[in-house]
């Protein structure tokens, strides 16, 4: 059952068609949250299909070839697999190549590319929110405890 806080004096249920703020936020962003019978919430974030796209180039520049290789390499299901190959081979970035009765998969320099720029970029976003919020700052759990100790 969900609980919400109407003010600190005081909580009330949810209905059950109805769902928590927290819920509908976490949603928005693109996070799945699971409620056990013990009440125990668990927060799964998403890949992004761009993401997953990346994970796959990743791996094939990595050295994995073949189709099941890539899949357990970029921690797909066999028709997630499917699904962006035929994206990824239209958009150019990977070619395939059959190898007797196989299918083996090879990055493009224009995929080779396209990983690059997504880590720089990737990199300088994390270099900015770090910078924005450093570890053991103000937003930190040890940080808001002392504040509630000492005030």
């Amino acid at each position: 059952m969900y609980i919400s806080e109407i003010h600190t004096q005081g909580y009330i249920p949810f209905l059950p068609n109805q769902k928590p703020l927290a819920a509908i936020e976490a949603q928005s962003l693109g996070v799945t949250t699971y409620t056990g019978r013990n009440e125990r919430k668990r927060d799964f974030a998403r890949r992004s299909q761009l993401e997953i796209c990346m994970d796959m180039l990743a791996a094939v520049k990595d050295g994995s070839e073949r189709p099941t290789q890539i899949m357990y390499r970029a921690n797909l299901s066999w028709l997630a697999l499917q699904t962006h190959f035929k994206t990824l081979v239209e958009g150019g970035m990977l070619k395939w190549a059959e190898s007797g009765n196989r299918k083996r998969y090879e990055i493009t320099e224009k995929g080779r590319s396209v990983l690059i720029s997504y880590h720089k970029i990737k990199d300088e976003i994390e270099r900015a929110l770090q910078g924005a919020f450093p570890p053991g700052g103000p937003d930190s759990r040890v940080s808001q405890r002392s504040l509630l100790v000492s005030g």
